[in-house]
């Protein structure tokens, strides 16, 4: 074997995993509320056990996914719109 035959072989180097309970901790997140979340996007993590396993590179993935999903209680753009009030009777004029 030529030496970049050799290279090739060698494993990548070993990114340390994370548990679904510490990536929640670093998003403040509850576990079960990320687990939605992941399902959400259809993230495939890691099966391990009872718990699920990410590596760095998956937990960036994921912050970036919680920035540009919006939450429904987050204020919409632009400006707001004031709709009738389907009770509200116009008040008559005085002649």
């Amino acid at each position: 074997m030529t030496a970049r035959e050799d290279e090739a072989l060698v494993a990548p180097p070993y990114e340390p995993e994370l548990t679904l309970d510490q990536v929640a901790e670093r998003l403040r997140m509850k576990p079960v509320t990320l687990r939605k979340f992941l399902r959400r996007i259809r993230f495939a993590a890691i099966q391990a056990g009872d718990t699920l396993l990410f590596t760095e590179s998956d937990y960036v993935t994921i912050r970036e996914a919680r920035r540009k999903c919006r939450s429904r209680s987050s204020p919409q753009e632009g400006p707001l719109q004031v709709l009738p009030n389907p009770r509200h009777r116009p008040r008559r004029q005085c002649r």
